[in-house]
């Protein structure tokens, strides 16, 4: 019997630190990867713990694949890869492995005691243990296991039989960060993490049209409610007056951030400001061990980033805004905190950031927290959490948190899927959700609740041998081949194959158009999907579709009769081109 349903389950305990279980047909893969960071306020110090999702509890020698939505949800992939018995595939955009890459580096280099043999200075939590950090060499081991897809690139999982296709599109939310389609031949779901829909950053913004007629949509990671978007623009200038007004007071200026994200745009609005209002010579600081390379690897991602940014890539100019800020020499990186104070002050500067105010951030906190001239800003909204106020602490706390991500309501209310999944937490879940429509349901899922999603097709794909191939098919006409193969509600099987299809001038968005205009007044119009591997028509929700691809043509459709139009409006057109 065919399972043509699927099931998911989250395993973290927070939304905000995804880490969650899909189950499909005979494939499990984890989303996401994310270290849930936990801050005991009940301590003087505050000291974060940092907690590994309970991977144990799934058979993890069954998993077949992880996918990662962006760099933030990957710190506790090296535990995964180098502390279990995980063989499966991952799946990641190359900016999401860089940025993991310097992220990862980040906290070991601030808490571990010896690089090389682990973190056992950083607090974690793997079940019921207490556990040092990862090492270098382990992040090395786990990164070098991760396979690099481009946007819109689809993938088939590990071709063993299941059919699955795994397809990353921008999420906006930071360089390289993905929301992914994940389809069968019975059903299509949508698993979307942190996004963004504003103008006002960096990243190529999140399209939701390629997310329509899902079966079903897991949604995480959101942001909190918004009001007008205006009012983060008004944020965004009320902060830019605060830190000015530092300035004029000799105050020192600290934005501890992580070394990717929201930092590339602060550091925009921050310089602009400060040189309208005439502090034409304050230069600006990267204090971060890694800094160098996240200021360079950030201005040679044009894929990812917002068209505005790409057209500068196109007229060989900076694309980021620190890229000229560094030409100028207005902004600097360092490795280590001490060499800022060669440079004469006030200072602002950007900080490492390693978990709840720690890192090289912390350095500087304890530096200036007593002064009530300086300025703490809080930008980073994936990094919100207790200020330790200890005695005499006189900074200035400026909190202006770069949120751009939709809230749950907002996202849910954009999406075109029979169900959605939204995951929360245990404590505090909030107010249920009204579906936007009555044929949607929107469904809250707690730490280790299953969420069923049911398919509507029940179909199963074939692959013919080659070797039946050679004899069935002929060079000058397509083949059809039916049979009754045995499933839930033993459904007809039909495949289709084309002779290959590739000549000199072929043009598939040609043929493609040509295609669906033929078959639109039987069919209905078409949906035309572009990927870096060809064309994709299809019909009924995903029920019907052709493929142009660069060697070949695949067809796929619910029923014979529907299989013979696709079939002979292709072949015709086909043959066309060829003749010509």
């Amino acid at each position: 019997m065919v399972f043509t349903g699927a099931q998911v389950t989250p395993l973290s305990k927070s939304p905000q630190y995804p880490c969650s279980l899909l189950e499909l047909q005979d494939a499990r893969i984890i989303l996401d990867c994310a270290l849930e960071v936990v801050v005991n306020t009940a301590s003087n110090e505050r000291t974060p713990t940092w907690v590994v999702p309970p991977f144990l509890d799934c058979d993890i020698e069954s998993v077949e694949a992880v996918i990662l939505t962006n760099c933030y949800n990957a710190l506790a992939l090296p535990f995964l890869t180098e502390y279990t018995k995980f063989a499966g595939a991952i799946y990641a955009t190359e900016p999401t492995v860089e940025f993991a890459r310097l992220l990862l580096e980040e906290l070991v280099n601030t808490f571990a005691r010896d690089q090389h043999r682990g973190g056992e200075a950083c607090p974690v939590r793997w079940g019921s243990d207490s556990i040092p950090l990862y090492s270098l060499h382990d992040i090395q081991s786990c990164l070098a296991k991760i396979r690099l897809l481009h946007y819109a690139e689809i993938k088939e999982l590990n071709d063993h039989g299941d059919h699955i296709v795994l397809t990353p599109l921008s999420s906006g939310f930071c360089l390289g960060s993905a929301n992914w389609i994940i389809e069968t031949p019975n059903g299509k779901i949508s698993y979307i993490a942190a996004s963004s829909n504003s103008e006002i950053g960096h990243s190529a913004m999140i399209d939701l049209r390629a997310f329509a007629e899902m079966d079903a949509a897991i949604i995480t990671q959101v942001g909190s409610p918004r009001r007008d978007p205006s009012l983060l623009k008004n944020s965004i200038s009320d902060m830019l007056r605060v830190v000015v007004r530092a300035l004029e007071n000799r105050g020192n200026v600290l934005f501890p951030c992580f070394p990717c994200g929201t930092m590339f745009d602060v550091i925009g609005f921050v310089s602009d400001y400060i040189k309208a209002a005439g502090y034409l010579d304050t230069p600006m600081h990267v204090v971060s061990p890694l800094a160098k390379r996240a200021l360079h690897m950030a201005n040679i991602q044009g894929e990812w980033m917002s068209a505005d940014k790409q057209s500068s890539l196109y007229q060989a100019r900076q694309p980021l805004r620190h890229g000229q800020l560094l030409e100028e020499r207005s902004l600097h990186y360092h490795e280590t905190p001490e060499t800022v104070f060669s440079f004469r002050g006030p200072h602002i500067v950007f900080a490492g950031y390693a978990g709840p105010l720690s890192g090289d951030a912390e350095i500087f906190l304890k530096k200036w927290s007593q002064n009530a001239n300086n300025l703490l800003v809080l930008t980073e909204p994936l990094a919100k959490g207790s200020i330790p106020m200890e005695d005499g602490f006189s900074m200035q706390i400026c909190e202006c948190l770069i949120e751009t991500r939709p809230s749950r309501d907002d996202l849910i209310s954009k999406l075109n899927a029979n169900r959605v999944f939204y995951l929360r937490g245990a404590k505090n879940p909030g107010n249920l959700p009204i579906s936007p429509s009555p044929t949607m349901q929107a469904l809250p899922l707690v730490p280790l609740q299953i969420g069923t999603i049911p398919f509507t097709r029940d179909v199963v794909k074939a692959t013919i041998l080659e070797e039946v191939a050679r004899v069935t098919l002929s060079q000058a006409d397509a083949v059809v081949i039916g049979g009754s193969i045995s499933t839930k509600e033993s459904a007809l099987c039909t495949i289709q194959a084309l002779p290959h299809a590739t000549v000199p001038g072929y043009n598939n968005r040609a043929i493609a158009e040509q295609i669906a205009a033929d078959c639109a007044s039987q069919l209905g119009p078409a949906r035309m999907q572009f990927f870096p591997t060809g064309i994709v028509l299809d019909w009924g929700n995903g029920a019907h579709k052709i493929a142009l691809e660069q060697d070949d043509i695949r067809i796929e459709a619910a029923d014979v009769h529907v299989l013979e139009i696709l079939r002979s409006t292709a072949g015709s057109r086909i043959n066309s081109a060829q003749n010509h």
